[in-house]
């Protein structure tokens, strides 16, 4: 995890890192990009599972080949000093290109979500040195926003399992490549010429 030094700016919301729509308690319906006041949430202790497709996560899309909406769900409530926070998991299957083979994989992300969601920066700043804290744009929040960076943060390092990569691509070598330079070499070498010369002269 990362602590509140190494800040994770992002447009229009700062992470801090210490490292059918259905909306519970009450039901209700949400939409899409809706803003939705995590205070409220927090007090009613609602849970919001989601499904969102690529055009509400546009960052994480430049990224991977979705294939298929990302499943979400997030309950929400105050932690024991009485600040929002927000819990639960995204989860979307998608595409990504191997840096070592160049083959298109494709693999299952799931990022756990625990985070409390504050307004002050200078809040933020303090609670961040103990836990994940979301900087939001005032007292309302996206599900996209809570998850967007947490997916893409999440995204393998390595997609290939096996070391090496079975799938990287091989070099092959002509048979005596060493015997064919050390003969280029000799022919190049005017010395190596002289030295035949020699040869031949004794000989004869």
């Amino acid at each position: 995890m990362l602590t509140v030094a190494a800040a994770i700016d992002f447009p229009g919301r700062v992470l801090y890192r210490s490292q059918t729509d259905t909306y519970d308690a009450p039901a209700m319906n949400t939409r899409e990009h809706e803003r939705l006041s995590y205070v409220d949430l927090a007090k009613q202790q609602a849970r919001v599972t989601r499904r969102l497709d690529g055009s509400e996560l546009p960052r994480f899309s430049q990224l991977v080949d979705l294939a298929g909406a990302a499943e979400v769900e997030l309950a929400f409530a105050f932690d024991d000093n009485g600040h929002p926070q927000v819990t639960g998991y995204a989860e979307v299957e998608a595409g990504m290109v191997c840096h070592r083979c160049s083959a298109t994989l494709r693999r299952t992300i799931r990022v756990q979500i625990a985070a409390c969601l504050v307004a002050d920066e200078q809040l933020a700043t303090a609670l961040g040195a103990h836990q994940e804290v979301l900087v939001t744009d005032g007292t309302e929040v996206s599900v996209a926003e809570i998850i967007e960076d947490e997916l893409i943060l999440g995204l393998p390092e390595r997609l290939c399992e096996n070391d090496p990569c079975e799938l990287t691509p091989g070099f092959n070598y002509p048979a005596h490549s060493d015997q064919r330079d050390s003969e280029q070499d000799n022919e190049a070498n005017p010395f190596s010429i002289l030295a035949d010369l020699t040869t031949q002269n004794r000989e004869l």
